[in-house]
């Protein structure tokens, strides 16, 4: 190989490499990575008014989260925040606490128990997608007047979330999707309090939590509450 063919296959070799290296650094300017994590807020207090959410003294919702009712997941900054939760519209802090959120976590905050004893549960939500038919379910204990519970498969008296006390949440469990009516049963007591059907639609995500007081009526009376947490 002549002088001059070397020269100019080692200028275009050097060139493509550096063509190369440029078309990687723009692709990896061009990447977004999440530096944020989700935040949603569930008002599961009954008999309280409704709430807002701040995060950081920063008002996090559009409205007045009412009981039973939660918020969509908000994007929220992450390390060690602050976190407030006020009578809505007003500047009365019932619940004040530092939390840690990491970054592209998601997260539930439960305003649970009754006035004046309100309190909050966090939860680290995990939202992998589930298999195939497969739908993921957690259940919430937050009925502040129950005893420990099962929660039965009304179809074949089968258990499906055994021995459950109040603010106890269960990580999700994989279901096949379809229509669900379950019982609540209280442990060490033959009685079963049936609840509502519930429908799990495959690839979805939900929380069922127990809801209201044993004795409660109205807006307040017994039931569960389902939150869809796919995202």
């Amino acid at each position: 190989m002549s002088k001059k063919i070397s020269m100019a296959f080692s200028l275009f070799a050097l060139t493509f490499v550096l063509l190369l290296s440029s078309c990687n650094k723009d692709d990896d300017d061009n990447v977004s990575v999440s530096t944020l994590a989700n935040v949603m807020a569930v008002h599961a207090s009954p008999g309280s008014p409704a709430v807002d959410l701040y995060i950081n003294d920063v008002l996090q919702n559009n409205k007045g989260l009412s009981f039973p009712s939660n918020s969509s997941y908000i994007q929220s900054i992450t390390g060690l925040v602050n976190i407030k939760i006020n009578k809505t519209g007003t500047a009365e802090t019932i619940i004040d606490q530092d939390v840690t959120l990491n970054q592209n976590g998601s997260y539930s905050i439960f305003v649970v128990d009754t006035l004046p004893l309100l309190s909050t549960i966090v939860t680290n939500d995990d939202l992998s997608e589930p298999v195939l038919g497969k739908s993921h379910i957690r259940f919430a204990h937050l009925t502040p007047d129950a005893p420990s519970v099962d929660i039965l498969d009304m179809t074949d008296s089968s258990i499906v979330f055994a021995n459950r006390s109040f603010k106890q949440i269960t990580n999700f469990t994989p279901l096949d999707g379809g229509v669900y009516d379950l019982g609540v049963r209280a442990i060490g007591d033959t009685n079963i309090i049936t609840l509502p059907s519930i429908q799990l639609t495959p690839g979805k995500i939900y929380t069922v939590y127990a809801k209201g007081l044993l004795n409660g009526t109205g807006n307040s009376a017994f039931g569960v509450e389902v939150i869809e947490n796919t995202p």
